[in-house]
């Protein structure tokens, strides 16, 4: 009985071997056209690739099917896009006295003035070629920190942009950068301090 079992097995093995390797092929001889045939059995449903040259028994049914469907309706037009346009940019790097770091951006902006208020040093840097009193401009600072060993001085330094405004005597656009630090105290008190800088104007 084992020996029975084992041979069954075998040969129905090669069977289904056998039923794939001729549906492959049958595929295969047809995909020269455009279209599929295939037989249904009327009872079970089964559905077999005809193969090429050959007919449904009869208890099939012939069916066939295109390879590629018709092609779909055009799709609908795409909203158009958005218009970014451009923008320009003006960068550098000022020092603590407010110096440029590198002189070959005096074309682009100057450090006009800078001066003590209340607990912070205050540098106002003058946007030469922002010219468009229409865009206000957008400006982002980096400190260049004093540092001198110290973590203390390391963490408790600051630096930010306050204010950008419209000269209407130098008709550009300027920035404000407020620098302080924190003393042994708590108390916040002016430093002078370098920073780099870029602005934006779209």
């Amino acid at each position: 009985m084992l020996r029975l079992r084992k041979a069954a097995r075998v040969s129905f093995g090669v069977v289904v071997v056998i039923i794939l390797a001729g549906a492959q092929s049958a595929v295969s001889a047809q995909t020269s056209s455009a279209t599929v045939s295939a037989c249904v059995h009327r009872v079970s449903g089964i559905v077999r690739i005809l193969p090429a040259r050959s007919a449904c028994q009869p208890a099939e049914y012939p069916v066939q099917w295109n390879i590629a469907g018709p092609p779909g309706p055009k799709g609908d037009k795409g909203d158009p896009g958005v218009a970014t346009g451009s923008a320009t940019a003006v960068y550098g790097s000022v020092d603590k006295d407010g110096g440029w770091v590198d002189s070959s951006q005096q074309a682009d902006w100057w450090s006009d003035y800078q001066y003590m208020y209340s607990n912070a040093w205050l540098y106002v840097v003058e946007l030469l070629t922002f010219k468009d009193s229409t865009k206000l401009p957008m400006c982002v600072v980096s400190a260049r920190p004093n540092y001198n060993g110290s973590y203390y001085e390391w963490t408790h330094q600051q630096v930010a942009v306050v204010s950008v405004a419209w000269s209407n005597y130098y008709k550009n656009w300027r920035f404000q950068v407020y620098s302080s630090q924190l003393d042994g105290s708590g108390n916040w008190v002016p430093l002078k301090q370098g920073f780099d800088f870029i602005c934006v104007q779209k």
